[in-house]
């Protein structure tokens, strides 16, 4: 079902076959989309080049502020797919 936002929020899911999905997966997932953004982009030209610590510190600030990326597991009675584990990812960009 989808979910009306406004165009600078982006709605993602991660799907996990087989098992429950992990925090682990959770915080990958959501460095996975923070990197393929622009606001990433914007962000890490801000670093020294080659500073992989200060890029390290700023994914890790980032993926936990819940104004840039949250998330959300809907309980069983709400799920669409309730055999199949999924979790719900939201981005703000940034951009409109």
């Amino acid at each position: 079902f989808p979910y009306y936002l406004a165009p600078e929020i982006e709605h993602w899911i991660l799907w996990k076959l087989g098992g429950d999905v992990t925090a682990d997966e959770i915080t990958n997932a959501k460095s996975e989309i923070l990197k393929g953004s622009q606001l990433w982009v914007a962000m890490d030209n801000g670093q020294k080049p080659g500073s992989t610590e200060n890029s390290n510190n700023l994914e890790q600030l980032t993926v936990n502020d819940p104004e840039v990326l949250l998330h959300w597991i809907n309980p069983p009675h709400l799920k669409s797919l309730p055999g199949i584990d999924h979790v719900h990812i939201i981005f703000h960009s940034g951009r409109e």
